[in-house]
């Protein structure tokens, strides 16, 4: 399963990078290195949102650093564990 976060320039001032750290320790610290490939894409044409986009699922979410933990908790957990 892929989850991709965004990394062009809109998203990169955004936080883009720590993001992607903070993604990188929940699939660790859940174990799911087997079950789940992060990459970076570029722009997938959600600028004017306020957050980070993130593609997981056939789904796009615009989030911010205080909302990876819960994204991750609500959405990612629930998918990769069934």
């Amino acid at each position: 399963m892929e989850l991709a976060v965004c990394i062009g320039s809109s998203c990169h001032l955004k936080k883009s990078r720590e993001i992607i750290q903070l993604i990188e320790q929940e699939i660790k610290a859940n174990k799911l290195e087997d079950k789940l490939v992060l990459v970076g894409s570029f722009c997938m044409n959600e600028c004017s949102n306020h957050g980070v986009c993130i593609r997981f699922n056939d789904k796009k979410y615009s989030l911010n650093t205080e909302q990876i933990k819960s994204f991750f908790a609500k959405e990612v957990l629930g998918i990769c564990y069934n």
